[in-house]
């Protein structure tokens, strides 16, 4: 039995680890629109063929599953979207707990309204929960005030990754014809990569006729502007070198992400039948919450008093949730 304690540590590593692919990537490429859908974009390519594989090499498509796969794509993109705009601005510890803590939560929350008991205990642990996130919400004094801009991409990744949960738990427990898990997280996959390739495209048509706008209204300052094309040239070709070895970094980079959260999720699927479901999430949830703030060190981040006392109350109530 220890065996497969040991294999979910493992997953729990390798689960914390991809928040620092995460940050890593935000730091390279900042936090942008374009950023971040291509970000879902390199993810997905590296995640398909995974689940293609774990699916036994076969493409299963229901209604039921398509429409849920469609919401589930959806929230992942927002969460990521949210998620690389408080990666600027805030703490690995911090960003894990209200990524983590979402994804029990809201899933907790919504298997009261489908049937599931509310214990004394529960209600005490999301009590614990929602005071460790207004904690880490409240405006320090001394420190530097948190935008409304983080503030809501904290609520935000609390709340997609909740959605993924209930859009993964609903789909699970239809009486619809679905697909197999396996074949719903490969679903999802290539709707998330078609839906964000979409976006790309959009995104590129709406910069490329502003950038017409703007060089229609510009003509005669550029015509004023005297600059030799030979220099223009050389400028152009080493900013296009530096500009593809940038992006192959990170590439290289959420390829790493893809690789470490497929092997985290294969594991915790191997060892969901031999672990108690409440033991399971609880070491997950405690465990990446804990790991991320030390990670968070890598980045030369600060555990300040308040972060400690935010995951003490998270930790406490991730522990009474599973009870």
């Amino acid at each position: 039995m220890w065996q497969y304690y040991i294999l979910l540590g493992v997953a729990v590593v390798l689960f914390s680890i991809q928040f620092v692919f995460s940050k890593l990537y935000q730091k390279q490429r900042g936090n942008s629109f374009f950023v971040a859908m291509m970000s879902n974009v390199i993810v997905c390519v590296g995640m398909i063929p995974f689940y293609f594989i774990l699916n036994g090499g076969k493409l299963e498509v229901t209604s039921f599953s398509l429409l849920m796969a469609f919401a589930f794509a959806l929230c992942g993109i927002l969460c990521n979207f949210a998620g690389l705009k408080v990666l600027a601005v805030a703490n690995l510890s911090v960003y894990s707990m209200f990524l983590m803590l979402g994804g029990m939560l809201i899933p907790l929350i919504y298997g009261f309204f489908v049937g599931e008991k509310m214990t004394l205990l529960k209600a005490v642990a999301i009590v614990l929960v929602i005071a460790a996130l207004a904690l880490t919400l409240k405006k320090d004094e001394k420190a530097k005030e948190k935008s409304n801009y983080a503030i809501v991409g904290y609520i935000l990744i609390f709340l997609m990754n909740g959605l993924v949960g209930v859009c993964t738990f609903a789909h699970q427990k239809s009486q619809f014809d679905t697909v197999s898990a396996s074949g719903f997280l490969l679903l999802a996959a290539i709707v998330r990569l078609v839906v964000s390739l979409v976006m790309i495209l959009i995104n590129a048509i709406h910069n490329r006729n502003k950038k017409t706008e703007e060089q229609t209204t510009e003509i005669t300052e550029e015509q004023t502007a005297e600059k030799t094309e030979t220099q223009t040239e050389e400028k152009a070709v080493v900013d296009k070198n530096a500009n593809v070895k940038s992006w192959l970094i990170s590439i290289a980079v959420m390829l790493g992400y893809a690789a470490v959260n497929g092997t985290a999720q294969l594991l915790s699927t191997h060892t969901a039948a031999y672990v108690e479901a409440g033991v399971q999430s609880t070491i997950v949830t405690g465990g990446c919450i804990f790991l991320s703030a030390v990670l968070g060190l890598l980045f030369h981040e600060k555990i300040t008093k308040k972060t400690i006392f935010s995951l003490l109350l998270a930790l406490a109530g991730v522990v009474l949730i599973m009870l």
